[in-house]
């Protein structure tokens, strides 16, 4: 496997905007700059354990099993659809109030995690 090659594809596609980078402006926008530290360290993590798992050779296998690809695609595509009606149905207001139950970093670091690894 030609390595080099492999990270000159991550790269790009890793600084496209996406579901990861409006989460983490959502945070940040929500509460506070450093707040979103620990939903980018989340998705850095979800990124790492995806591209070393390609490295691996995760895909080969998911190849030859079609159905547990597509229930992936299908579980992973249907969070995508719950973060989306989520937003839809939200109260959309901006206003500027304090915030009394921030949550907790370990809680932001988890759903910065699954947001990442769910993206199809």
């Amino acid at each position: 496997m030609n390595f080099l090659l492999f990270f000159i594809t991550l790269a790009p596609i890793s600084m496209m905007p996406g579901i990861n980078m409006t989460y983490a402006m959502s945070v940040g926008m929500s509460f506070g700059y450093k707040h979103s530290f620990f939903v980018m360290a989340g998705q850095l993590l979800a990124i790492a354990f995806v591209s070393f798992s390609c490295m691996l050779g995760v895909g080969a296998v998911l190849h030859h099993f079609e159905y547990a690809f597509k229930a992936l695609n299908i579980i992973a595509g249907l969070y995508m659809l719950y973060l989306g009606v989520m937003l839809f149905f939200g109260k959309g207001e901006l206003s500027i109030t304090n915030v009394s139950n921030l949550p907790s970093k370990k809680q932001m670091f988890i759903n910065g995690l699954i947001v990442s690894v769910s993206n199809p």
